[in-house]
């Protein structure tokens, strides 16, 4: 920041990509608003301090306090995809007054990571349990971690025919495995969500804690999903919390925390973000299903 003389040359370094957390029951609206309006609070003071420096005592023309503010938060321009809810939290990819950006990044649909803490044998309107009506309570004792990990590999399995219906390969065809061998399959245009893999992590009937990566999934997809994987027990479950715990190559240790919303900050982070994407940009391209290939 010490070389960042002007703030016309820290504008010109706003644009890319940031990666921001945003906890449970916060609205990402309100999220992106506090790191506009933080970022736009110091490069007004940055300006104003330039005009004062600029003043002779005879013209009050360029004065800070005729002029106003140089800098508005709806100037910045910050763009999510793949939103996350008010009841989620995790992970945020966003780009700040970078269109061009942000379509590349929505094209390269990358796998997102989710840790998901669920309760077996309730079910809610809502699919979450701490704003959902109960509907039904069933318990059963015979659910067992053999059991979840069966029903983990049959959901998984038929999400990954899926994808190579969509391809319009056979699983069981050279095709397939050299699709496979380059990595995840991601078809470009696919509109509906697509597992790759489920996990336990922890059984402690009732509750569990069940990791799901997922490309092209939401809030409603997911808690679905859970609420399938009870059916599928022969007994119902709920969500207690929904994290997204990776975005592509981002991890949590990669995130702009709201009290690290500042220029000091923001600016390395810019940088550190860029870096991530052109390292990862050419891995596990996505593809068109042919049959959309030749309508296009």
């Amino acid at each position: 920041m010490s070389q960042l003389t002007t703030s016309s040359t820290v504008w010109n370094l706003l644009k890319g990509a940031v990666c921001l957390y945003k906890p449970s029951n916060y609205p990402l609206k309100r999220l992106k608003g506090q790191l506009k309006r933080r970022i736009t609070q110091e490069l007004n003071a940055l300006a104003s301090r330039e005009r004062i420096g600029r003043f002779d005592g005879n013209d009050y023309s360029d004065h800070p306090l005729v002029l106003g503010d140089a800098f508005r938060p709806v100037d910045l321009e910050i763009d999510t995809f793949n939103d996350l809810q008010e009841r989620q939290c995790g992970l945020v990819l966003a780009t700040i007054n970078d269109r061009p950006l942000l379509k590349r990044l929505k094209e390269a649909k990358w796998l997102c990571r989710y840790r998901v803490t669920a309760e077996l044998g309730v079910a809610t309107d809502t699919g979450f349990a701490a704003d959902g009506k109960v509907l039904e309570k069933s318990r059963n004792p015979y659910v067992t971690e053999a059991k979840l990990a069966k029903v983990f590999s049959a959901v998984q399995s038929s999400h990954q025919r899926a994808a190579f219906d969509y391809a319009g390969v056979k699983l069981t065809s050279q095709a397939a495995y050299e699709i496979a061998s380059s990595g995840p399959l991601r078809p470009s245009d696919l509109s509906r969500a697509l597992i790759y893999s489920l996990q336990c992590l922890r059984f402690n009937y009732p509750e569990i804690e069940v990791e799901v990566s997922a490309v092209n999934e939401d809030e409603f997809f997911l808690s679905g999903l859970i609420g399938e994987i009870g059916f599928k027990l022969k007994t119902n479950a709920v969500c207690h919390k929904m994290r997204r715990v990776r975005f592509g190559p981002f991890g949590l240790q990669d995130v702009l925390l709201e009290k690290h919303f500042s220029l000091q900050h923001l600016l390395p982070h810019v940088n550190h973000a860029a870096a991530l994407i052109d390292a990862n940009k050419d891995q596990h391209a996505t593809f068109k299903s042919p049959q959309r290939a030749n309508d296009s």
